[in-house]
């Protein structure tokens, strides 16, 4: 029974692959660490949103600031905006998409043909009041459904962040295209004799509140916290 225990408890302790493999990307690319420790107290949503955005100056930090608010959100304190390799690679795909092998993580990878209108659909079908990070076109985002509408969380500008309608641009189709980099159109490729084949685009989608408790998590935000005065962010900065 104790030899049972002790494997039972070894296997509970080996890292998921998910982890491994994003581990060897940050690696791969001389990731700085940077430790996350347990907030003091818990945050609102508003001082979150007030302590990690600003005008972005990296790259494009769309991607790494979600896995922040992520973070602050479930007791973690944690700022970004370190740009560089550490903003490359939490902006990938394939990393991103590995999120969703750690364990107790919750979501989805939904394969559609027009990127926009499929879009449009799994997030008017998104359960009322609960906060997903969304990953889809150029963008990366949390995002949350209400009973009045749609809203996606804006952390990269130097004007105004927080909370925006998805009708921000017009309409749900008009915001995925211009702020989240969706295309109205599908890929085709023409192969021989006539036939097309037509390329899918994935639709990333992970429950904010299943990170919870995840030190797998937690030790992977520490290559995304960034020292305040290394913090590339200001009223020069904007959205991307």
């Amino acid at each position: 029974m104790r030899a049972a225990q002790k494997a039972a408890q070894k296997a509970a302790k080996e890292p998921t692959q998910s982890f491994k493999d994003i581990v060897e990307s940050i690696q791969k690319n001389n990731v700085e660490y940077n430790a996350v420790k347990a907030l003091h107290d818990p945050l609102t949503v508003q001082q979150i949103i007030e302590k990690l955005a600003g005008g972005d100056m990296t790259k494009g930090s769309c991607s790494s600031l979600a896995f922040s608010y992520i973070g602050n959100k479930n007791g973690l304190d944690v700022t970004d905006f370190r740009g560089g390799n550490s903003q490359y690679v939490f902006s990938l795909n394939s990393n991103i998409q590995k999120f969703l092998g750690l364990d107790g993580v919750k979501g989805s990878i939904t394969k559609v043909k027009k990127e926009i209108a499929g879009t449009v659909d799994i997030i008017k079908g998104l359960e009322y009041n609960k906060e997903y990070y969304l990953a889809v076109g150029k963008h990366a985002a949390i995002i949350r459904n209400t009973e009045h509408g749609a809203e996606y969380l804006e952390l990269q500008s130097g004007i105004q962040n927080g909370w925006m309608p998805f009708d921000r641009y017009g309409s749900m189709s008009n915001t995925l295209a211009k702020r989240f980099g969706c295309r109205k159109t599908v890929d085709k490729l023409k192969l021989g004799g006539g036939a097309t084949m037509v390329f899918e685009k994935p639709v990333v989608l992970m429950e904010v509140d299943s990170f919870k408790g995840n030190s797998e998590f937690s030790e992977l935000l520490g290559y995304i916290n960034t020292a305040t005065g290394k913090q590339r962010k200001g009223a020069a900065g904007s959205v991307k």
